[in-house]
């Protein structure tokens, strides 16, 4: 007696295909979460460790590195780093195991922009990648930035653009040093808080410029902020943000592009004194993706956390931006990360960024 051998039907197949397409999309979507998440828990360390190079920092010179020290010509119609310029980033380096390229730096004299770095000898330096730095959530095609040239803000306090390019390692974290009067974050924040006054100075916010003639500003200005400044309590009070990605616009996620001369990429690299010279005002971004023109007399917003990652009229920025879902991490003074909601009430955030401001914010 002879037995069919019987196989699948096609049905049978398509049925099988079918569930096994079901499991793959339920199961995809978790891999891609447990994969943030892990991304989101290296930012975190990243920031921790940023903490911790900052308190040792203070252990050595009493104080904080200053936000910024930048050391600019204005008389020759370009702004272009010169010796003496400092990032706190860079101040920072010999307590993230980078001495090397510290070293290098400070033997050039401090930041320069790549012509005058490649003259000096410390153009390797600058361009040194430091993982700590990087947040692995922020998507990019190269952990090289280079910033400046006339396609970018100005330099604070510069009258004009720098004509020279800088170009080092990516960097992902910022210090907000203040707020820009007028815009939606310090109008917010002063309805909630009117006796805090004009004290909206953020933990870094000892931040000097000075021109070639007076390279040698004042000794206070030269010291950053110290625990006993932090008036309002070192884990009240912000010292370190996200704001990742800054050689590429994007809007809430999406990469986005900028129409307008005043805005650009500026910063993006800890060899950058504009990782220090940040002003948040919630209004530097438009609501629609393509139109990042930041029109001050038409903003889209106020928006604060995750809206916007460009830089308007050299250091202004909506707020803090990660590429974290619904939040954005925090380095406080203590050292302490915390997660910021994007539904933050403005004005209780801002009252966090200030180190004397004497207002009460209750739970965060």
């Amino acid at each position: 007696m002879t037995v069919k051998k019987r196989g699948f039907t096609l049905i049978e197949l398509l049925v099988v295909i079918a569930i096994i397409a079901v499991l793959v999309s339920l199961l995809l979507p978790a891999v891609q979460q447990a994969r943030e998440a892990a991304r989101r828990t290296q930012c975190r360390n990243n920031l921790k460790q940023i903490g911790l190079a900052f308190h040792n920092y203070l252990d050595v010179h009493l104080k904080f590195p200053m936000a910024y020290l930048s050391n600019a010509d204005y008389s020759t119609g370009t702004v272009t780093p010169r010796p003496g310029s400092m990032s706190w980033p860079c101040a920072l380096l010999p307590f993230i195991e980078q001495t090397n390229a510290y070293n290098a730096i400070t033997a050039a004299g401090g930041l320069l922009d790549d012509v005058g770095a490649a003259a000096a000898g410390s153009l390797v330096a600058q361009r040194t990648v430091v993982p700590g730095y990087i947040c692995p959530s922020a998507p990019r095609s190269s952990n090289i930035v280079t910033g400046g040239g006339p396609s970018n803000p100005n330099i604070p306090g510069a009258p004009v653009k720098s004509t020279n390019t800088q170009t080092g390692g990516a960097m992902d974290y910022i210090s907000i040093i203040n707020f820009t009067a007028g815009t939606g974050i310090y109008t917010a924040w002063q309805a909630a808080y009117p006796t805090a006054g004009s004290n909206s100075a953020g933990a870094m916010g000892n931040a000097a410029a000075f021109q070639v003639g007076n390279p040698t500003p004042l000794v206070s200005q030269r010291s950053g902020s110290g625990i006993r400044d932090m008036t309002d309590g070192t884990s009240n009070t912000h010292l370190v943000h996200e704001h990742a990605n800054r050689s590429q616009g994007y809007t809430r996620g999406k990469p986005d592009t900028f129409l307008n001369t005043t805005v650009g990429s500026a910063g993006g690299s800890w060899v950058s004194v504009l990782q220090g010279a940040a002003f948040a005002n919630g209004v530097a971004f438009n609501t629609a993706p393509g139109t990042i023109n930041c029109n001050v007399s038409t903003p889209g917003g106020p928006c604060l956390i995750n809206c916007s990652n460009v830089v308007y009229a050299s250091a202004d920025i909506a707020g803090p931006y990660s590429f974290h879902a619904g939040a954005s991490l925090t380095l406080m003074g203590d050292g302490s990360v915390q997660s910021t909601s994007e539904n933050v009430s403005i004005a209780v955030w801002a009252a966090r960024n200030t180190q004397a401001g004497g207002e009460v914010t209750g739970e965060f």
